[in-house]
C-alpha cells in the first residue's frame, strides 16, 4: 500500500497534471476576474483547495491543493530519485529553489497581512489599511482628539440604519455593491 502511495508521488506524470490544471486555472481564474473582480477571483481559485463546479455538484480542485499536491511530489522526488553530486547541482538548485518558492508561498499566503499606507510628503501617520476590509466612517476632530465611529462595511446591507451617536446624524444604506472602488 505504501508503495503504491509513493509511486504515485514519485510519477513525473502526476507532476505534469498538475502544471496543466494550474494552467486552466490560471486562465480561468483571470478570465473569471473580469466579471467578478480581483478578489472574488483570489478566493474563488487561488485561495481555495477545491473549487464546485455546477452549483455545487461537481468537485475540481483549487490552486491550494494543486499546489500541495505539485510540493509533496517535488519534495519525494528530491529525496528518492535524485542523485545528489558536482554534475547535478544545476538541477538540485532549481529544485530546491522551486520547493522555497511553493513553501514561501503557502506561508505569505497563510499568515501574511496586506495593507498600504498613503502619505504625502511631510506627513506621518501610525495607521495602515486594510486592502479587504473596509469600513464607513465619520469623525469629530477637537484639537489633539480625534473621536471616529464606524461600521464595517461587511454588516452594510440594503436597509439598514447606521447611527452616528454624537456627531448628530444617521445614514441609511440603500445600495451596497462589495466589488466597488471608494
Amino acid at each position: 500500500m505504501m508503495s503504491k502511495v509513493l509511486q504515485f508521488f514519485l510519477s513525473i506524470r502526476l507532476t505534469v497534471i498538475c502544471l496543466i490544471i494550474l494552467s486552466v486555472l490560471v486562465v480561468w481564474g483571470t478570465l473569471y476576474q473580469v466579471e467578478y473582480g480581483l478578489y472574488q477571483a483570489q478566493s474563488r481559485f487561488f485561495d481555495s483547495w477545491i473549487i464546485w463546479l455546477f452549483d455545487w455538484y461537481v468537485p475540481f480542485p483549487g490552486t491550494q491543493l494543486v499546489l500541495f499536491v505539485l510540493f509533496i511530489n517535488l519534495m519525494c522526488n528530491m529525496m528518492l530519485r535524485f542523485s545528489y553530486g558536482w554534475n547535478q547541482i544545476g538541477i538540485v538548485t532549481i529544485h530546491m529553489g522551486l520547493m522555497l518558492l511553493l513553501a514561501g508561498g503557502f506561508v505569505t499566503q497563510r499568515f501574511g497581512q496586506e495593507s498600504f499606507l498613503s502619505l504625502f510628503e511631510g506627513e506621518g501617520s501610525n495607521l495602515a489599511s486594510d486592502y479587504h476590509k473596509w469600513e464607513i466612517s465619520a469623525y469629530k476632530d477637537s484639537g489633539m482628539v480625534r473621536d471616529v465611529f464606524a461600521y464595517d462595511a461587511d454588516y452594510l446591507e440594503p436597509g439598514r440604519k447606521l447611527d452616528f451617536g454624537e456627531l448628530g446624524f444617521s445614514l441609511t444604506v440603500n445600495e451596497y455593491h462589495e466589488n466597488a472602488r471608494a
